[in-house]
Formats: structure tokens, C-alpha cells, sequence
């Protein structure tokens, strides 16, 4: 068993959002905060990161 769980390992989105990926991340942390903490449902939220990220992408990563 030892080192299989690299078998299964997926990485982290860095590749497909590059120099934005902590800003994506940001943004991604702060949208399921607000909906843990009750700032607004799932749904809503999950709007609005859309929104954000679509802005943030832009004419690409």
C-alpha cells in the first residue's frame, strides 16, 4: 500500500489557470465560506464564482 496513493493523486488546477491560479483559489475558498458560514446558498454562490471566474479568465488563463 505504501506510496499508492500517488496512483490516485490528481493536481491541482495550476496547469489550466497558471499565473491566475491563487487568485482562482482565492475566490473558490471564499465562495464555499460564504456558504458554510450562511452568507447565501450553495446556488447562489456557486453563481457568482461562476461569474468571477469567468471574468477573471478573460480571453484566457
Amino acid at each position: 500500500m505504501a506510496g499508492s496513493s500517488w496512483h490516485n493523486a490528481v493536481p491541482r488546477p495550476s496547469a489550466a489557470t497558471k499565473v491566475k491560479y491563487n487568485e482562482v483559489s482565492s475566490k473558490f475558498w471564499n465562495g464555499v465560506h460564504r456558504t458554510l458560514s450562511g452568507q447565501g446558498t450553495a446556488a447562489e454562490n456557486l453563481e457568482m464564482l461562476e461569474v468571477e471566474l469567468t471574468e477573471l479568465e478573460g480571453s484566457g488563463w
